[in-house]
C-alpha cells in the first residue's frame, strides 16, 4: 500500500512540476517583448512560440529576423549558441504584468548578456 501511495505522490510531484514548468513558458509565448539600447538607438524584440522556439530582430536590420530554440527550466531559460556565442546562455526571468526581466545565471558571451540582462516590455499579444 505504501508504495502505491508513493507512486501516485511522485506522479502528482511531476505532474505539477510540468505544470509549472508550461505555466512559465505561457507567461512568455505569443507576446512580442522590446527592450531599446539608447546609447545605440537599437530597439531588439523577442518573440516566443509554444514549439520552444524564438524569434530575436534588431530594429538597426529589421530584415535580419533569426529564429532559434530555448528551454525553459522553472523560472531559467537557456539560449543557446548564437553567432559569436560559442556556448549556451542561461537567465533567470521574471514576469509582472507587461514586463519581462532578465537577470544572468550562467553565461560567458558578452555579448548575448549585454543584450538579454535588464527589463522588456510586451507591446502586443500575438493572435496564436
Amino acid at each position: 500500500m505504501k508504495g502505491i501511495l508513493v507512486l501516485i505522490f511522485a506522479a502528482l510531484l511531476v505532474s505539477t512540476l510540468y505544470s509549472q514548468d508550461n505555466d512559465k513558458q505561457a507567461e512568455l509565448v505569443n507576446r512580442t517583448w522590446t527592450k531599446t539600447d539608447t546609447i545605440q538607438s537599437v530597439t531588439f524584440s523577442l518573440i516566443f512560440y509554444r514549439d520552444d522556439t524564438f524569434t530575436f530582430t534588431n530594429s538597426a536590420d529589421s530584415s535580419n529576423s533569426f529564429t532559434f530554440n530555448y528551454q525553459v527550466d522553472d523560472s531559467v531559460i537557456t539560449f543557446p549558441a548564437l553567432g559569436d556565442c560559442q556556448g549556451e546562455g542561461k537567465y533567470k526571468f521574471t514576469i509582472n504584468r507587461d514586463e519581462l526581466n532578465f537577470r544572468e545565471e550562467n553565461d560567458l558571451c558578452t555579448d548575448r548578456k549585454d543584450i538579454v540582462v535588464g527589463t522588456w516590455k510586451s507591446i502586443k499579444i500575438k493572435n496564436e
